[in-house]
């Protein structure tokens, strides 16, 4: 019996399943592995540099400054933020609501108010 074969019934799958299951199982396992060797090789680093490092992964993975809108400035902002890092998202969030009027950031708390309901 291959692995597939006793997957599927350890997890109550039909034959149908046993092939997702694997599948899943593999894509799974490989982003352990790859997440399991990531932290394990910065824990053997030198704070400083693993701190170095990290940083500028992070900032690589992100969205980087928001961009020029193209068409309206809502769907460039709405694509943006979907690229962009909890961090970014904040920090712009933040930069930009200090930057409204006093009118404007009521309208603002107002908006996120219902929102949050």
């Amino acid at each position: 019996m291959s692995k597939m074969e006793t997957l599927g019934p350890l997890a109550g799958g039909s034959e149908g399943e046993i092939k997702a299951v694997g599948f899943r199982s593999t894509e799974y396992r490989k982003r352990a592995e790859a997440a399991t060797s990531l932290c394990l090789a910065i824990g053997n680093c030198h704070r400083d540099d693993a701190v170095q490092i990290m940083e500028g992964a992070i900032a690589d993975l992100g969205a980087g400054p928001p961009f020029p809108p193209l068409f309206s400035v809502m769907q460039t902002a709405n694509e943006w933020a979907a690229w962009a890092s909890d961090t970014e998202r904040k920090a712009y969030a933040v930069a930009s609501y200090r930057g409204l009027g006093p009118a404007d950031r009521a309208a603002f708390l107002a908006y996120v108010g219902r929102s949050a309901s």
